[in-house]
């Protein structure tokens, strides 16, 4: 029993199938400011994260399932009760 929790929050992020550099490509040497966008993402967007010509992330959807706490003070991630929500936070098609 957790008294302290009203409701768990999963999140699934689906990825886009890409293909990595093969092994005998030589991966730049990159530094944390090499990954800082020139300018502000657009938050509405899952564009894809290119650096030294490679994508590093790129993202598909991201949904979301919100499971709330039950009168037994335990959770139930098998049945969707009427509390039960789900959505699509960001889609990219």
């Amino acid at each position: 029993m957790v008294p302290e929790l009203d409701f768990v929050v999963m999140v699934f992020i689906r990825k886009v199938a890409c293909s990595l550099p093969s092994y005998d490509h030589k991966l730049p040497i990159l530094s944390c400011s090499d990954f800082m966008p020139s300018t502000s993402p657009d938050p509405n967007s899952l564009s894809p994260v290119v650096v030294g010509g490679i994508t590093w992330l790129s993202i598909k959807s991201v949904n979301f399932c919100v499971f709330p706490c039950g009168a037994d003070g335990k959770f139930n991630f098998k049945e969707r009760g009427p509390l039960y929500a789900q959505g699509v936070g960001l889609q990219s098609l």
